[in-house]
């Protein structure tokens, strides 16, 4: 007979193979909101709608830099007023912006702000320039894209070695 008490290493094993399905069990959480996060960023875009990432912070406190935002394309008679709408900018200085439509001028262009800013913007966006309604805002699915353009590549570094992590924890616990 060895002197080993029966049972005497139970508790500590128990005590890992907790700790290692509690670690899985996070990995995979992550995992699955990062990939829903990203699915509702593309899930209306077969649909006709577009998807607009949000790169400044134009429209906080309600839309954030790095929040993709589903945008339906305008029917011709939607009311804008006060709605938050996607436009062509007409100033050249982004593609497309995303703000709010305050006002109609008489000849029929409509004034557009950014809730954070402090004034209107600088030329009205003739009707055929708003491009669409916000109605679906996913938050953070678009981080990585805002720190790579800010040049925050520590961070981006952080979440692909997180992501990765979390994803081998998966595959390789078993």
């Amino acid at each position: 007979m060895s002197g080993a008490v029966p049972g005497a290493g139970d508790e500590q094993d128990h005590g890992a193979g907790s700790l290692r399905v509690l670690l899985r069990a996070v990995a995979a959480g992550a995992l699955m909101s990062a990939g829903g996060l990203f699915l509702w960023s593309v899930v209306a875009l077969p649909f006709g709608w577009t998807s607009q990432l949000v790169l400044t912070g134009s429209m906080e406190p309600r839309i954030h830099p790095g929040d993709v935002v589903l945008v339906q394309p305008r029917p011709a008679d939607d009311v804008l007023l006060g709605r938050i709408a996607l436009l062509r900018d007409p100033s050249g200085v982004h593609p497309r912006l995303l703000h709010r439509i305050v006002r109609r001028t008489e000849d029929g262009a409509y004034v557009s702000k950014g809730d954070a800013n402090i004034g209107e913007d600088s030329t009205p966006v003739p009707a055929e320039d708003v491009l669409g309604l916000a109605r679906v805002r996913v938050p953070f699915v678009g981080l990585p894209v805002v720190w790579l353009h800010e040049g925050r590549h520590g961070a981006l570094a952080v979440l692909v070695l997180a992501l990765t992590a979390a994803l081998l924890v998966v595959l390789l616990d078993g």
